[in-house]
């Protein structure tokens, strides 16, 4: 049985995030906060996103990971893949990308899950049930502006990622205002069809409003243990 908490529209959510080891013109996210190094301040800070683009020193960035996740700060690694093993070990969770583009977009749909207005919106807990230990993070992403735009997508991020022995997955989608109830419910339905485990497994989910996006647009970024 899927699990997700349902709420309403929530709005002006506000948690402290932050990123390392990535210039903010690459990242360019709104709820995001680049830092510089590892001697910058992070009090009070939730999340820190550790990535590893080539003009940054990678053992610093590790440092610097160390330090957030001791000060209990949720540390989550995106980077591509062949990253060495002690970046990985200094993050709570890491996520394998093949681009800039795909490192971007992960990092947009965790953190707009918890900072921008949508259907169902996560909170810390929800994030950190799901993140905290977990280690290596498969992960798939996918968009598009079409009629039968959730069928397409959804099938799409399934044939980049088996899912069928996770035990835990999380789901974040975006689309503009005009998504249905419906149409969420189809798309987690497509995915909790996809585990074999789909009595057992945990699904948390959340949904994103993108005002600026067109009519048909969505985008679902899929996560799975």
């Amino acid at each position: 049985m899927w699990t997700a908490r349902r709420k309403k529209i929530i709005m002006n959510i506000t948690q402290k995030i932050y990123a390392i080891g990535i210039n903010p013109e690459e990242l360019n996210l709104n709820n995001v906060e680049v830092v510089p190094d590892l001697n910058s301040d992070l009090s009070g800070a939730e999340i820190l996103f550790v990535f590893s683009e080539q003009n940054f020193n990678l053992n610093d960035t590790i440092k610097a990971a160390l330090k957030a996740k001791e000060a209990g700060i949720l540390t989550i690694g995106i980077a591509p893949r062949g990253i060495p093993l002690n970046f990985r070990k200094a993050v709570d969770a890491f996520i394998l990308t093949d681009d800039l583009k795909s490192t971007v977009e992960f990092a947009r749909a965790i953190s707009s899950l918890l900072t921008s207005d949508g259907f169902v919106n996560l909170d810390l807990e929800d994030l950190k049930a799901f993140l905290s230990g977990a280690g290596k993070i498969k992960a798939a992403y996918s968009s598009a502006s079409t009629p039968d735009r959730v069928e397409r997508v959804t099938d799409e991020v399934l044939s980049k990622l088996d899912i069928s022995e996770a035990k835990k997955i999380l789901l974040s989608v975006t689309s503009g205002t005009n998504i249905t109830l419906q149409e969420m419910y189809q798309a987690t339905q497509k995915i909790e069809n996809a585990s074999n485990n789909s009595d057992d497994v945990l699904l948390i989910w959340g949904h994103v409003i993108d005002e600026k996006a067109d009519e048909h647009f969505l985008s679902m970024a899929l996560m799975a243990i």
